[in-house]
């Protein structure tokens, strides 16, 4: 779940707001006023102006108690100058919030392309549109589908993280974020931005040139990774990936990622190429020394930092 903002830096954020968006904040609920007042910042950070529309939060009766739980869509929220700060191809970040003795709290986030109340009362849930990366057996991205999800009877006490499956390889744990980085999309302007993943962890995402298409970084049990998706998978399992800046050019060796829609993936754990992504403001990259044309890196050190925050402590 994450974490609340702290009274002062929610202030701040909600008068970062417009007029009808800090009206708008000021009428929801502590929790998710807190909520909308930390994505309102990512937005002020990313450029943005942030404003919180009467979509951003729904009540709804989804476990059958009378006490109103909330669908959060950042679909409702409004970053202008920085359209793509929070949505993407996979959609936008959706998360319920139920009603306890304790107050709201998250129970259920993830990226959804659309989303709608099945019912209400003892038997209210949600249908949820998915992107293809989140879709079994899919092929693709445009292989959309439905998921419902039923709150009824949910415990008052938050869910316990699920864990990784003991067999579950490290490959494994790198290709879920990879593939939900990639299902994301591109930034629609140049630079870098931050985005939100389902597990509230962050990932600073960039468009890529030539055969690939997104570059993203971030932090995976505490090592940072660089995940680039290309517009057509290779074959080999291997590639060599080059980055040139100032004259400095680093070889990074990658492997492809099956799991991940044939992303390219690279350890960050040494320092030359992260220090080269947050320091420079633009780079050539080559693959397999064919060239791919220049990686903008502007807006690349905050987000990246954000992002690696885990990482980099």
């Amino acid at each position: 779940m994450p974490r609340l903002a702290s009274a002062a830096a929610c202030l701040a954020a909600c008068f970062a707001l417009s007029g009808p968006g800090l009206a708008q904040t000021a009428a929801l609920p502590g929790p998710i006023a807190a909520f909308a007042a930390e994505r309102s910042a990512e937005c002020t950070e990313l450029g943005g102006t942030p404003r919180v529309g009467p979509a951003f939060a729904t009540p709804v009766d989804l476990t059958g108690d009378g006490t109103p739980d909330y669908v959060v869509d950042l679909a409702g929220m409004e970053c202008a100058n920085a359209w793509s700060a929070f949505c993407g191809s996979a959609g936008c970040p959706v998360s319920v919030w139920l009603a306890g003795p304790e107050g709201l709290r998250q129970e259920w986030s993830d990226y959804a392309q659309g989303w709608s109340i099945v019912a209400v009362g003892a038997e209210a849930g949600l249908t949820v549109e998915r992107h293809g990366a989140a879709c079994p057996g899919a092929a693709s991205g445009a292989e959309t589908c439905s998921e419902r999800l039923s709150f009824a009877g949910a415990p008052a006490a938050p869910a316990p993280t699920p864990q990784a499956p003991a067999e579950a390889t490290a490959a494994d744990a790198v290709a879920s974020p990879v593939a939900e980085a990639a299902a994301m999309g591109a930034p629609a302007a140049e630079g870098w931005t931050v985005r939100q993943m389902a597990d509230g962890s962050q990932v600073a995402v960039a468009a890529a040139p030539g055969a690939f298409s997104t570059i993203a970084v971030f932090c995976l049990s505490g090592q940072p990774w660089l995940a680039a998706s290309l517009d057509e998978p290779i074959a080999a399992e291997t590639a060599q990936v080059e980055f040139t800046a100032s004259g400095a050019t680093i070889s990074s060796p990658a492997r492809r990622e099956a799991g991940a829609g044939g992303a390219l993936v690279i350890e960050l754990a040494e320092r030359p190429l992260l220090d080269l992504l947050l320091e420079r403001s633009r780079t050539d990259v080559r693959l397999d020394g064919v060239a791919q044309g220049t990686l903008s890196l502007r807006g690349s050190t905050r987000a990246i930092r954000a992002a690696l925050a885990p990482c980099l402590r």
